[in-house]
């Protein structure tokens, strides 16, 4: 009598079935689990060769625990040595099976603890205990179950990441408060949550020290609490943060090589790793060039601050090449406050900085009504232009904050920071006649 086929299998319309089921969960929200169409597919075609060795495995299996040596004859009972080395074969081959894909894909299909529990359960060797189980020595089928999962959990060292799982579920919220907040008008009730929110981001790095988007989101994070609550309060205190801000950008940046290494060799070593990095890159180059200016612009005293002053104007030069319009012109004001803040003695220019700023309000700056208020600030007052400083401020005070619904707290932080310059005119301007 021939081998029967197997009647238990990995039934993978129903593992597809999932993958649509979950794939919104994984293709919206936080960046760590929104990638490119290939990565779709990856998912797609995961469960699908799972299935399919999932059949082989089964088969072999079914054909050990029978007895069968593949002609019809049962040599041994399911009791017997065979069965104990079909187990073996099961989990060893679900061992190197799960191995072939211990990449960050599994950690894409598997984002959801509990989604990775039904999946394994219920696709992956429920089959096995249910018809096998029994057959184990020593096991019941649910032990049979655990002694299987934990196998490939823990001796193949973690490729299901558990962790990972859970920085990635908790990960996806990131995003969506980073929004909230950014539509907020009470920047009282963002300052007294950001502090947490870094402490979360913290967190989340802690356990995927590698990840470039949570060191992104800890760069910024770290910058712009700095940089709106912080820096004229407590200057010594913003500078630590800035500075802690630096070192998530330059690790976010080190996918290539060490960017902190590169930054402090020579500049020719630097600039052509920065030739490098790509447009999908701006985004990391971009904070962690406003973090470190905003260090430095803290810490001129420092020899080492002004030493970096070379690589930290290249890189925001590369910023500019990249993608000049990003975020509403951004890169165009990190220039133009350069510019407007350095001494003419080491290269500053006031020419320079008002090119930069008008380039920016032609990529969409003037929404942002910070940079109207950085306007004033560097480059009016580096040209003693009292009139237009206080009528650029006084334009961001007349302006709606909420014009823009996610500049919303960008907007109405700058109107509270031009009040307080207006409140220093006479400090400011005290020298003109």
């Amino acid at each position: 009598m021939g081998t029967q086929r197997s009647p238990y299998g990995f039934r993978g319309m129903e593992f597809v079935g999932l993958y649509h089921e979950f794939r919104p969960l994984a293709s919206k929200g936080f960046p760590i689990l929104r990638k490119n169409l290939c990565m779709n597919a990856l998912l797609f075609l995961i469960p699908v060769h799972i299935n399919f060795q999932g059949q082989k495995v089964l088969k072999r299996l079914d054909s050990r625990l029978r007895g069968n040596d593949g002609t019809g004859n049962r040599e041994r009972q399911v009791r017997s040595p065979g069965s104990r080395r079909g187990a073996n074969d099961v989990v060893g081959h679900g061992m190197r099976l799960f191995q072939k894909f211990k990449t960050t894909a599994l950690e894409w299909v598997f984002h959801d603890a509990s989604w990775m529990h039904v999946v394994i359960q219920k696709q992956c060797f429920g089959p096995v205990v249910k018809k096998y189980g029994e057959f184990i020595p020593g096991c019941h089928r649910f032990n049979a179950f655990s002694v299987i999962v934990l196998g490939i959990l823990f001796l193949t060292g973690g490729c299901v990441p558990l962790k990972h799982a859970r920085v990635a579920s908790v990960a996806l919220t990131l995003e969506d408060v980073a929004a909230a907040a950014s539509r907020q008008s009470d920047p009282l009730m963002v300052r007294e949550g950001s502090a947490a929110h870094i402490l979360l981001v913290d967190g989340l790095i802690e356990a995927y020290p590698r990840n470039p988007e949570l060191l992104l989101a800890g760069c910024q994070a770290y910058s712009s609490y700095a940089a709106s609550f912080i820096v004229d309060e407590d200057p010594r205190r913003a500078s630590e943060l800035f500075f802690k801000a630096r070192e998530y950008g330059f690790r976010a940046l080190s996918s290539r090589e060490d960017f902190s290494a590169a930054a402090e060799g020579s500049l020719e070593d630097f600039e052509a790793l920065l030739q490098k990095y790509r447009k999908r890159d701006v985004a990391a180059l971009f904070w962690t060039a406003n973090a470190w200016a905003n260090w430095v612009a803290l810490n001129l005293e420092k020899v080492e601050a002004i030493a970096d002053l070379p690589a930290l104007e290249a890189l925001m030069k590369r910023v500019l090449a990249l993608d000049e319009g990003f975020h509403y012109g951004s890169p165009h004001l990190l220039m133009g406050v350069y510019e407007a803040s350095k001494p003419p003695a080491i290269g500053g220019s006031p020419q320079r900085a008002k090119a930069h700023f008008h380039s920016a309000f032609e990529l969409g700056a003037h929404k942002l009504l910070t940079a109207k208020v950085l306007y004033a600030e560097y480059y009016a007052r580096a040209v003693q232009d009292e009139s237009l400083f206080v009528r650029t401020l006084e334009e961001v005070l007349a302006a709606h904050p909420g014009e823009v619904p996610e500049l919303t707290l960008s907007n109405t932080l700058g109107q509270h920071r031009a009040r307080k310059l207006l409140n220093k005119r006479e400090e400011y301007f005290e020298e003109l006649p």
